[in-house]
């Protein structure tokens, strides 16, 4: 499934009255305007419930996962901060999309890769040097380990190898603080 997020702060902005709009159009188009906040809503819960796991589903891994055939949209609740990450059917049978705990965001095949989301301060002691700037973060790359710093948080990503440099990148351009 695909969430296609609309911005209709502008589109639907509280009309200023002007002579040629009645009271009863201003009505009508912020009923318009509610009931496509409303359906905005009810779309974002759908897609993060289809992200929770499931008790009842028995989490299989594919033996051959594969590359990244889509992305799924993936907002942290503490951080607000709004990302997309790679995904595909085919990396297991009844396996969460994305799954979070006290060490990070994981996911990808066997939910072997993983974001975490730090304060800036608080970055690992490998970043000495700047291996690349990407979308304005800083980004430091040690083995299986990529850090990439910005203001307000540092974003710490790990992969046990099937995530590409080109996955990385594109992972930290879609990072995005939603507040």
């Amino acid at each position: 499934m695909a969430l296609v997020v609309v911005n209709l702060s502008q589109a639907f902005a509280p009309p200023y009255p002007t002579n040629d709009m009645d009271a009863q159009t201003i009505a009508e188009l912020q009923a318009v305007r509610q009931n496509l906040e409303s359906q905005v809503d009810q779309l974002q819960v759908q897609e993060m419930r289809q992200a929770e796991p499931t008790s009842s589903a028995t989490c299989v891994t594919a033996t051959n996962p594969g590359p990244a055939d889509s992305y799924i949209s993936y907002t942290d609740p503490a951080s607000s901060v709004s990302m997309k990450l790679p995904f595909n059917a085919a990396w297991g049978n009844g396996c969460a999309a994305v799954q979070t705990d006290s060490e990070g965001i994981h996911f990808g095949p066997g939910l072997e890769a993983s974001i975490a989301i730090l304060d800036p301060s608080k970055v690992p002691a490998f970043t000495t040097g700047v291996n690349r700037t990407v979308s304005g973060l800083k980004v430091y790359k040690d083995g299986q380990h990529t850090v990439a710093v910005g203001k307000t948080y540092a974003y710490s990503i790990y992969t046990k190898g099937w995530l590409t440099d080109a996955e990385i990148n594109k992972l930290i351009q879609s990072l995005k603080v939603v507040k």
